[in-house]
């Protein structure tokens, strides 16, 4: 029901998704466009005809594969990335990223009442609480980032567009932008994280698993993919996040 095709090759993130049978999702191009695109063909994935494009933050190993991807190509594809709330971002990657996708409809994690489009229904974490989830519909729960975060990352780029520096925590606001959500489908849950903490996360995992605080509780995910390539840092409040949501099954990207 959700088929999960895992095509990073080494320290980078992509993944290929398929929900029922029909929507197709790219999570992340990893490090290098033409290998992303020689993998979607090794999967018989025609690029236009993808669904959505999760960007989960802007380092070099997640966005680089998409850059050459959405050159002229994937024109009807929904975007799901942290569009900043006022004007053009300065990294370069991300620079490029926007101006590739300025006439797409994007999906930006961070707001409180979520916009749809497609077949996928996107939640915050208070939609989520009250919505009358149903097995037959897909659906995406954003956890990170706050807009407070996506606010101090654009601090960030504003610094390094006016000193050609970055600062000093600016690989920690990065990453504690990405994207993390759970993907749900008739009762099948999937965590992905990007490259984010899963100490930022563990408070909507405790509300989201506590019967007395929503009537859609989840106990149990089906995956998760861990952040960061399994870094101790990114990783280390796991154990709390498990005696609140079994699991059993992982992916690691390294």
């Amino acid at each position: 029901m959700i088929k999960i095709t895992n095509m990073s090759e080494g320290q980078e993130d992509m993944f290929f998704i398929i929900v029922k049978d029909t929507i197709k999702i790219l999570i992340d191009g990893g490090n290098n466009s033409k290998r992303c695109k020689e993998k979607l063909d090794d999967i018989n994935i025609n690029i236009d005809e993808i669904d959505y494009i999760i960007l989960t933050h802007t380092d070099q190993d997640h966005i680089n594969g998409l850059l050459g991807l959405l050159k002229n190509r994937c024109e009807n594809t929904v975007i799901v990335y942290n569009k900043f709330i006022n004007g053009l971002i300065s990294y370069k990657q991300a620079e490029k990223f926007e101006k590739l996708i300025q006439n797409r409809e994007v999906i930006v994690p961070y707001k409180e009442y979520q916009d749809n489009a497609g077949d996928i229904i996107f939640l915050s974490i208070n939609q989520r609480k009250k919505y009358p989830i149903k097995d037959e519909e897909v659906y995406i729960t954003f956890l990170n980032p706050s807009k407070e975060k996506v606010e101090k990352l654009r601090y960030n780029y504003d610094y390094y567009k006016s000193t050609g520096k970055t600062k000093s925590n600016d690989a920690k606001i990065v990453n504690g932008s990405s994207i993390m959500f759970i993907l749900e489908y008739d009762g099948k849950r999937v965590l992905f994280t990007g490259d984010g903490y899963i100490g930022d996360i563990l408070p909507i995992i405790n509300d989201l698993s506590n019967e007395e605080s929503s009537a859609q509780t989840i106990k149990e995910l089906d995956l998760i993919k861990l952040p960061h390539h399994g870094s101790l840092d990114n990783n280390k409040q796991l154990d709390e996040l498990l005696t609140k949501m079994h699991c059993e099954k992982f992916i690691i990207t390294n």
